[in-house]
């Protein structure tokens, strides 16, 4: 129980402060952020959305959790964890709107292993529309002693410090 709440608070706080952070990069630059969700299920756009004024910087989050969906909506193959689902995600989403960053991640969080990847593997996929460069990261965990709650947390950490970087470094 004492594990669970350290856990929680520690997450917790990374978890909020990155968000701020990214915030407050946005809404200074003028740019805006959409997500395409899977592994997080929505839990990254919940945390933007508590920021007050978040509409001025956060357009949206399309959580794709099925194969129906993804295939269906984002017009995506069968390869749901790799870099090239997250790439023809955001380019299905570049079709529906227009925005400045995008950030898209797939994992395995429930199973401890599912096509080959090991409870805890994501992959993250992140736009930048002013370079029309993408950024790719691959982290492969074994945590399969971990809820599907605590995965979530972890990527979304993970998501959200590597679009900090290269909010930074734009």
């Amino acid at each position: 129980m004492i594990k669970d709440i350290g856990f929680f608070l520690f997450t917790n706080f990374f978890i909020k402060k990155y968000v701020k952070k990214i915030a407050k990069n946005l809404q200074e630059n003028q740019k805006q952020l959409l997500l395409v969700e899977s592994a997080t299920c929505g839990y990254i756009a919940s945390e933007f959305g508590k920021i007050n004024n978040a509409s001025k910087f956060f357009l949206g989050s399309f959580v794709v959790y099925s194969k129906i969906l993804k295939k269906s909506f984002l017009n995506c193959f069968e390869n749901y964890l790799s870099f090239d689902y997250c790439k023809e995600s955001i380019k299905s989403c570049k079709k529906i709107t227009s925005f400045d960053f995008c950030l898209s991640i797939s994992g395995n969080i429930g199973k401890n292993t599912w096509e080959n990847f090991s409870k805890g593997s994501f992959f993250l996929a992140i736009f930048d529309n002013s370079k029309n460069k993408y950024f790719f990261f691959k982290k492969n965990w074994n945590l399969f002693f971990l809820s599907r709650k605590k995965c979530q947390k972890i990527l979304t950490i993970y998501a959200l410090f590597y679009l900090l970087v290269i909010l930074k470094n734009k």
